[in-house]
């Protein structure tokens, strides 16, 4: 029995929420601004990878690396969300409390990044995305995620 009950949370964790998206305006229309994967879909806004292919490859990828450098994996977690992730996390959900916040540091608010800029829940077009700066806002002084540090390898590059 409690084998099935890890397997339920780990089945429902691996594959997030999807109604969240639906809590989010415009969440659906995101573009991956990742170098290699320009203009194809972030599935999964909130989290560090894009898609679960790319999710699933990049945990074993950081696990393989602190092997090799010689640490030990047991015990340790690894990060599932993104900025934007975390703080949608930390308002508990709800869309209206984070929409003016910045969550990258780009200087744009979540709201404006994914064509709502008024906190309207609005059907618009995302601009970008709030949970990574792209190349041009990366050198912002804010910017707590940029580019080269959260996307992954583009797929000319071997993963593991």
């Amino acid at each position: 029995m409690l084998k099935l009950t890890v397997l339920c949370i780990c089945v429902g964790i691996i594959y997030g929420y999807p109604s969240f998206l639906s809590n989010i305006p415009n969440a659906n229309k995101v573009k991956n601004p990742c170098p290699g994967y320009e203009n194809t879909p972030w599935k999964l806004l909130g989290h560090r990878f894009p898609n679960r292919v790319l999710f699933h490859r990049g945990q074993a990828a950081e696990k393989q690396a602190l092997i090799d450098q010689g640490e030990s994996i047991a015990g340790r977690s690894f990060p599932l969300l993104n900025v934007f992730g975390e703080a949608y996390k930390s308002a508990n959900f709800q869309w209206a409390l984070i929409c003016n916040l910045d969550s990258d540091g780009d200087g744009l608010s979540n709201g404006a990044e994914l064509g709502d800029p008024n906190c309207v829940f609005a059907s618009g077009t995302p601009i970008g995305h709030p949970g990574i700066c792209d190349n041009k806002q990366s050198a912002m002084p804010n910017c707590v995620s940029p580019m080269n540090e959260v996307c992954p390898p583009p797929p000319s590059q071997s993963i593991p």
